[in-house]
């Protein structure tokens, strides 16, 4: 689907719809936010199936309503985690081109007012642990993941229309937890999650010290295709260090 469909708070209903750009990808993309105007979009997946990541970055004006082009990730990125801290836009791991390799890359690029202060994106500390579908969040002026997974679906070789089966693919969910600090040449290992999450980029909320992650999915069997659904709220204590099912 390659709309912005827009909803109205004080309406109470969907008021709009506003095309995306060709080239950017529809799925698996990393967003942020400012909180105010304008919405970072950086790569994800170019079209339907199992079809290959794009390099692809963009800002969208939700004021204007239109979106503006930003430089291309080093290399395409599959879900990364993607924040906006200290004025610089975030993309760490994510899977490859292909889907289903991890990929613990991390970099980023300034940004101000929906545009880039930078040509070309910056190279960080790789975090420790590479994977895609993953939660995040910027507490106490530092940048967390959450959990996540290596392996997915990917495309059936040769196959013109990227078709995918489970039978290629094994996932693994893990429950890392991993925090950069400002200034750090390398990511902290901090308390496990309680229960073991993946896709739970858009199930975050912060309030003060704590980060809420409201549900995800725990593990998809091996070769095939039921997943196991989580329905747990857990609470990250950044203070403590620790978790609970809330």
């Amino acid at each position: 689907i390659q709309v912005v469909d827009i909803f109205d708070f004080e309406k109470e209903r969907w008021t709009a719809r506003v095309n995306l750009p060709e080239d950017m990808a529809q799925t698996h993309v990393g967003v942020a936010g400012d909180e105010e105007r304008y919405i970072y979009l950086v790569s994800g997946q170019l079209g339907g199936a199992c079809r290959p990541a794009t390099p692809n970055c963009f800002a969208f004006d939700t004021k204007n309503r239109s979106f503006n082009k930003l430089p291309p990730l080093p290399q395409p990125r599959y879900a990364p985690a993607v924040q906006l801290w200290r004025g610089r836009l975030h993309s760490v791991a994510g899977a490859k081109e292909d889907r289903t390799s991890p990929a613990a890359d991390h970099w980023s690029i300034a940004v101000e007012n929906g545009k880039a202060l930078e040509k070309e994106w910056r190279r960080e500390p790789s975090i420790p642990h590479g994977g895609h579908h993953r939660a995040s969040a910027v507490v106490q002026d530092a940048l967390y993941v959450f959990g996540g997974q290596e392996g997915d679906y990917v495309a059936i070789p040769g196959d013109p229309d990227y078709r995918g089966t489970a039978e290629l693919t094994t996932e693994v969910r893990f429950p890392d937890t991993y925090r950069l600090k400002v200034g750090a040449k390398a990511w902290e290992r901090m308390a496990d999650m309680a229960v073991l999450s993946s896709h739970t980029e858009s199930g975050v909320i912060q309030s003060g010290d704590f980060v809420f992650i409201l549900g995800g999915d725990y593990e998809r069997f091996d070769k095939k295709d039921m997943i196991t659904i989580n329905e747990e709220i857990q609470l990250y204590d950044v203070q403590a260090d620790s978790w609970k099912i809330v």
